[in-house]
């Protein structure tokens, strides 16, 4: 491997000194001694962070002074080896870049270090501490060993044998330092400048005198690369931004820097750079976007692989190993990077870039640039549409109406300068369709080109100029399913051979189909299919909107397209993976859904893309409807009867119309046994249809860059206030709320309130409920978000190349948080997992993983249902049901199983989890249905709350203004209140036991809740 140009520097500042080659070899497979089996002078103790190429420096500049040196490795040597290298040594050092590098050492050979009496030095994230040694000799020896290179590494040793050792004289250079945060370049005449003003007057000659056109790349870098001289990665990269045209700005700063970014990127006040690409393990959530917000520049992420050898990455389907995620993807991820590239990897102790790759991501970073220094009136774009399922002529994305979202679109476009024709919905409704046909095999392509002209043509000299190029092995892998370009249904054999490519172009847009993974097939295992390399046609129509239309950037328009799910890697893909063959290095812009986080994942690491999230539709209770609307209030009829004729009679035409259907089925009933214990099914029938009306249905779709219509979205807020505001309101009959015709949504008192402050403009000051005042100021929060999203301005910020914020996902119903829209989605943010509500409600996700029975007193608890201490929190459910991952951790305790507990545990989910509302009044078992939850209360006998056998008496009320008095006609309770008139409540009310005193307290149990 070539000498990096940092080496070369200072090695012509320093007095040329011969190193003898020594052999190679150790405990840990290499170090520098004078024979292999002569004692160490010196032991290095460290972790597989540490490069063997790094050790192997530090062995040359040992042996300079005639030391041996041997390295060994926590979690890998035998400790025994390890304290026998220790019992000869001189000096042991202990090289823990990070903090919880030292504590592995430590406990990996704490019986060599306990019994080693000799000195000792620890370098732990550039400061050092000795133990054996004076402390100004422990401070300059970590100085020189913490800033590293080959001048400092010799200097280590020069210093230990005169000034320490005293088993050499003459003089000791001075350590070598570098600042602690700086520019870098090779070509500096010190290598590193200290402030970006001057960097600049050192750069601005040298793009005048190279006529840089290609804006200026910026790259994050560690420091650690100096100390451990291994810059061969970052000078290939500056090497690749330069061949480009562009100009580098490898900086690096300490990852305590609240304004590191800022400080090193900015000159008079504006950002120097138009992108920066991350090569480290960025550090500060809160500092990072902020800085990257102001500077107003894309994030972009490379990864050098550890886990082996280049041939090892390519040979990994994995691509990016799944300890390295969290730090390596998803923190970065919540900053704004995207287009994780895998551009080195690690092979023999030493980083080794990956040209390839390198190219790709440097190719993408300066294509962003080109966005942000050329004007609106000079780019060219490409949109592609999508219809799932595949095989159909309609054009849909998830809850998304594209052509009135593309009218919106083409008019944005026009009125910031592009030069794209606003075109109305009817007309985007008429053309779309039609260029699908090809695709979906309803006309040959000859067939279909004659009868219109909405097709482009990619000559076959141009596909083979791009595909005669590919690896051999890419290009059998393709032909070996479709065969040569020529033999492709999309293939014109003509005059001027070439592809057909159905596309409309609309000015400098032009918009067109996604290609179809297999013409013709409209299957979904097409669409899916993970080992279906893409088609000719597929791989032409990407090449065309490329080379032949010159897109400077491509709009993959709704969720969800199929390039994402190509055949490839699963992270961190190789530029020949099929996946992102058709992509290049084309900027990439993809509008996405809010509540479809995981597919959007796929989206930034697999597609390349920068995402703009848009909202759901507008949802509404969904009530009942027909004959279930005639099943509940034929319930309710039943309900209100004496026991007698009239109430058998009723409760045979509830069996009878609920044997007509399935839903007896869905609830895990049979017809005798509804017969058997129609009480015990009533219940869950009432509960069932309950759930029903209250599940949320969408109202139309929703139109990118727009907002629903006030009335609608008075419904969307009513449902993300939730329970808290009935209560609040002190609604009568909740559960009955939405059980109605839908359509009476507005005469609800919820939706009544929230109209006041969003329809009819009144001031919540005015309220004298303070709980009140405070929802609906929520209210009118969450109102101003929804109207005010940033889908259109920044789908046009990310077309200039800009900063997109970003946001986690969810349904805005349950997450009000995503809102307004417009934001670059991430899949997982550590400090919301789980909400403190959700930590709450764990106990009872606890209660409802344990068994399908209620504790009794004196009963045994069951075991629990996995081993103690393990438990499993999965990404989807974390995100979407906050608490279920620390729910399984209470459900496997111990302490689960004690009466007291399942007193704790029976408090119900929180108002986030499982689409119920708090449940706060529920003293028994939760059981979780159908998304819901239903409590189920015992009496002191042990028999279910309203069966004929069991209690004929309310509970008592633990509150001041409610008492509560037992209706046998109703078989429910009625609530007498200070504040309001009597009324029968529909939910069953049971007297249970407390289990922290069963003999002697009883409470009140709700028996379902309405949806949040």
């Amino acid at each position: 491997m070539p000498l990096s140009s940092i080496r070369r520097l200072l090695a012509a500042v320093l007095v040329a000194v011969m190193i003898v080659p020594q052999a190679l070899a150790s405990a840990s497979g290499e170090a520098v001694a004078a024979t292999a089996s002569a004692p160490a002078d010196v032991v290095v103790l460290t972790t597989d962070f540490v490069l063997d190429g790094k050790l192997r420096l530090v062995a040359e500049a040992a042996a300079r002074e005639g030391l041996a040196l041997r390295w060994y490795r926590a979690g890998r040597d035998d400790e025994a080896d390890v304290a026998a290298a220790v019992a000869d040594s001189s000096l042991v050092l202990l090289d823990t870049p990070r903090g919880n590098d030292l504590g592995a050492v430590r406990q990996a050979f704490s019986a060599a270090l306990s019994g080693w009496r000799g000195p000792e030095l620890t370098v732990i994230g550039g400061q050092g501490s000795g133990r054996g040694l004076d402390p100004a000799h422990a401070a300059r020896l970590a100085e020189y060993y913490s800033f590293g290179t080959r001048a400092n590494f010799e200097g280590f040793f020069r210093y230990w044998a005169v000034e320490v050792a005293g088993i050499a004289a003459g003089s000791v250079p001075a350590p070598i330092r570098f600042p602690d945060s700086g520019i870098y370049h090779p070509d500096l005449p010190r290598l590193v400048a200290d402030t970006p003003a001057d960097y600049l007057a050192w750069l601005a000659p040298r793009e005048q005198l190279r006529g840089v056109a290609g804006g200026r790349i910026a790259v994050l870098m560690s420091q650690g690369l100096f100390s451990a001289d291994q810059l061969d990665l970052v000078d290939a990269m500056i090497a690749h931004i330069e061949a480009r045209g562009a100009s580098p700005w490898v900086f690096w700063f300490g990852a305590g820097e609240r304004e590191g970014m800022d400080a090193l990127l900015t000159v008079d006040g504006h950002s120097a750079v138009d992108a920066v690409i991350n090569m480290t393990h960025l550090r500060g959530l809160e500092a990072r976007p902020r800085e990257l917000a102001a500077l107003d520049i894309p994030l972009l992420q490379a990864f050098v692989y550890r886990d082996g050898g280049v041939a090892d990455w390519r040979a990994d389907d994995g691509g990016i190993p799944m300890r390295s995620v969290p730090a390596f993807l998803a923190i970065p991820e919540q900053m704004g990077a995207f287009d994780p590239v895998v551009v080195a990897a690690q092979e023999d102790g030493e980083v080794v870039p990956i040209d390839a790759q390198i190219d790709l991501l440097v190719g993408r970073a300066v294509g962003l640039a080109r966005l942000r220094h050329i004007a609106p009136d000079q780019r060219r774009l490409a949109l592609m549409y999508w219809s799932y399922p595949p095989g159909e002529r309609g054009v849909s994305a998830s809850n998304l109406n594209v052509p009135r979202s593309l009218e919106n679109v083409t008019a944005a476009l026009a009125e910031a300068g592009y030069r794209v024709p606003a075109t109305d919905a009817h007309t985007f409704e008429q053309v779309l369709p039609t260029l699908l046909d090809p695709w979906q095999g309803r006309a040959t392509v000859q067939q279909w080109a004659g009868d219109t002209d909405t097709w482009q043509r990619l000559p076959l000299t141009d596909y083979r100029a791009w595909y005669d190029v590919l690896p051999e092995a890419v290009r059998a892998r393709l032909e070996s399913r479709w065969g040569p370009p020529e033999q492709d249904p999309m293939f014109i054999d003509d005059d001027a051979p070439g592809f057909l490519v159905p596309a409309w172009q609309l000015g400098e847009l032009l918009v067109l189909p996604q290609p179809a993974r297999s013409p013709g097939d409209g299957s979904l295992a097409s669409y899916h299919d993970g080992a279906l390399p893409p088609s000719h046609g597929y791989l032409a129509t990407y090449v065309l909107v490329r080379e032949h239309f010159g897109a400077d950037a491509l709009v993959h328009f709704g969720t969800h397209g199929n390039q994402e799910f190509l055949p490839g890697k699963a992270r961190g893909l190789s530029v020949d993976d099929d996946a992102w063959l058709p992509l290049g290095e084309l900027p990439v812009i993809y509008p996405y859904i809010t509540d479809n986080i995981g597919e959007a994942l796929q989206a930034r690491r697999r597609g390349r893309a920068v995402t703009i999230s848009h909202q759901t539709p507008p949802f509404a209770p969904a009530g009942l409807h027909g004959e279930l609307l005639e099943l509940h209030d034929l319930i309710h009829e039943w309900e209100m009867l004496d026991e007698g004729p009239v109430r058998a009679s009723a409760e045979r035409s509830i069996i009878e119309r609920v044997g007509e259907g399935t839903i007896y089925r869905d609830l895990g009933w049979t017809p005798e046994a509804m017969a058997a214990d129609f009480i015990a099914f009533e219940h869950d029938l009432h509960l069932y249809l309950h759930e029903l009306a209250s599940d949320a249905q969408p109202l139309g779709l929703h139109v990118f860059g727009s907002h629903p219509t006030p009335e609608r979205r008075v419904a969307m807020l009513m449902q993300m206030l939730g329970e808290p505001l009935i209560d609040a309101l002190e609604v009568e009959e909740p559960e009955e709320l939405f059980v109605d015709d839908y359509r009476k949504v507005a005469s609800t008192p919820p939706w009544q309130f929230v109209a006041r402050f969003v329809l009819d403009g009144e001031d919540p000051a005015a309220l004298n409920n303070e709980t009140l005042r405070e929802l609906a100021r929520q209210a009118l929060a969450w109102d101003r978000a929804m109207t005010g999203n940033d889908e259109m301005a920044h789908l046009l910020a990310a077309l200039e190349g800009r900063y997109i914020p970003t946001s986690f996902g969810g349904d805005p119903i349950r997450n009000p948080d995503i809102l307004p829209t417009g934001r670059n989605l991430y899949g997982f943010d550590p400090a919301r997992q789980p909400p403190a509500p959700a930590g709450a409600g764990a106990p009872a996700h606890a209660a409802a993983l344990n068994p399908t029975h209620p504790p009794r007193p004196g009963a045994r608890s069951p075991p629990p249902i996995a081993s103690p201490g393990v438990a499993t929190s999965w990404g989807a459910p974390g995100r979407d049901c906050p608490g279920r991952g620390r729910g399984q951790s209470a459900a496997n305790s111990p302490r689960n199983s004690s009466p007291a507990t399942a007193s704790a545990t029976a408090t119900g989910p929180p108002a986030s989890a499982c689409r119920c509302g708090p449940p706060r009044r529920c003293a028994t078992r939760v059981l979780w249905r159908r998304r819901c939850c239903t409590c189920w209360g015992w009496n002191r006998a042990g028999t279910r709350a309203g069966d004929s056998t069991g209690w004929r008496s309310c509970p008592p009320m633990n509150s001041g203004d409610r008492a509560w008095t037992w209706s046998p006609r109703s078989r429910a309770c009625t609530a007498t209140s200070s504040r309001s008139s009597s009324s029968s409540w529909p939910w069953r009310w049971s007297a249970s036991p407390n289990w922290t005193n069963p003999a002697t307290r009883w409470q009140p149990t709700r028996a379902h809740w309405p949806r949040d």
